[in-house]
């Protein structure tokens, strides 16, 4: 009760079947790992939709950027002061999307790693609890019959 997080939730579930038959307490265990694992996941599409879209971003700052540099070509005069800032906004522009997007990326896939690993962890706990409580249920089982 005490002790947050997704994998002590799981064990409650399956404690609280104690008793119960194998099926229940697989039933309760797989029913509360179905609840959290949508949980994790939840932002980790948001990060990867940012990761596409923004290079594309920058690009569309780039194209702007050199549009404003042609249309504003003529009243430059010779000055390529002009025309080079106009020219290093575009570039910056593009190096900002796609700096953004390496960083969402490498967020992505360290989140999405972590995610598969609490979801191996689930698993392997979760067969782990079934296993100990459907044997001491067995035990208990047995110990009642050879009483009768």
């Amino acid at each position: 009760e005490d002790t947050p997080g997704p994998m002590a939730r799981i064990m409650k579930s399956a404690l609280l079947n104690y008793g119960e038959s194998r099926e229940t307490i697989r039933s309760a265990i797989q029913s509360a790992a179905i609840v959290e694992i949508p949980t994790l996941e939840r932002r980790i599409g948001t990060i990867a939709a940012l990761a596409r879209v923004a290079p594309l971003l920058g690009f569309l700052g780039t194209l702007i950027a050199a549009f404003q540099a042609l249309y504003s070509f003529e009243s430059f005069n010779g000055d390529s002061g002009v025309l080079s800032r106009l020219l290093a906004e575009a570039l910056i522009t593009s190096a900002s999307g796609l700096a953004i997007s390496v960083m969402a990326m490498l967020a992505y896939h360290f989140l999405s790693g972590r995610v598969r690993a609490l979801v191996h962890d689930f698993e392997w706990v979760g067969h782990d609890i079934h296993e100990f409580l459907s044997m001491q249920s067995d035990t208990e089982l047995s110990k009642f019959e050879d009483a009768e």
